[in-house]
């Protein structure tokens, strides 16, 4: 089941992802999320069809640390299959083409301008204070994220 698709129109962009894409696939992920297996389940069925993605966030371990990369790659399938419920249908494999051009593309501008619902999942799922992801990995994590988010984003 997908949800009807409907934009809204901001700073020349249309806003795609709405609260109830992102809420529905928190949902769906929170289930089992305490337990370590589930989280690394999730990472490796998302690397084998996102392995771009994949590539792209392990190229950052040094700044992310191990889990670090995990996390990201969880919080990158999240905004993924959010993605996917907000256009009604799966997306093709992102190139490294697709994220050269995205990282262009958002030089200047904050995720938040082109896609709120994204970027307060990101804000408020990184927590500054988190071991893991905290401090000036977060920092990383959330430049990463916006590259990722808008590669799918230009899938639509």
């Amino acid at each position: 089941m997908s949800l009807p698709r409907t934009r809204l129109h901001l700073k020349n962009r249309d806003v795609i992802v709405k609260e109830q894409h992102v809420a529905h696939v928190v949902k769906e992920v929170s289930a089992g999320a305490e337990d370590p297996q589930h989280v690394a389940s999730l990472v490796g069925a998302f690397m084998q069809i996102q392995p771009t993605v994949g590539h792209y966030v392990s190229a950052h371990s040094n700044e992310l640390g191990l889990e670090g990369v995990v996390l990201t790659l969880l919080h990158a399938s999240v905004m993924a299959r959010a993605v996917e419920l907000a256009v009604g249908r799966a997306l093709r494999k992102v190139r490294f083409e697709d994220l050269d051009g995205a990282a262009k593309s958002g030089q200047g501008r904050a995720l938040a301008d082109d896609e709120p619902e994204l970027a307060g999942y990101l804000e408020g799922n990184l927590d500054p204070t988190d071991p893991t992801l905290g401090g000036g990995k977060r920092d990383v994590a959330l430049k990463v994220l916006a590259v990722i988010a808008r590669a799918y984003l230009e899938q639509r």
